[in-house]
């Protein structure tokens, strides 16, 4: 097999009809809308918290055990 013939991702968009952003074109999201998808996020990730903190000290108890057992 040949080399692969190079596309860049600008040269990709533009044909795909996607804006091209440079350094100078950032989107803004207004404060408000910030800050109405973080509340979101923190409301779906709430009741996922509880859980992976108790697993997480379900599997640290037997390390902390087996590392009190090799210090005696």
């Amino acid at each position: 097999m040949g080399p692969r013939p190079t596309i860049l991702l600008g040269t990709i968009l533009r044909r795909s009809g996607q804006p091209i952003l440079d350094g100078t074109q950032i989107p803004t999201i207004g404060t408000k809308q910030v800050a109405r998808r973080l509340k979101t996020l923190e409301d779906e990730n709430a009741p996922l918290r509880k859980p992976l903190a108790e697993q997480l000290l379900d599997n640290a108890i037997p390390k902390a055990v087996a590392a009190k057992m090799r210090m005696v």
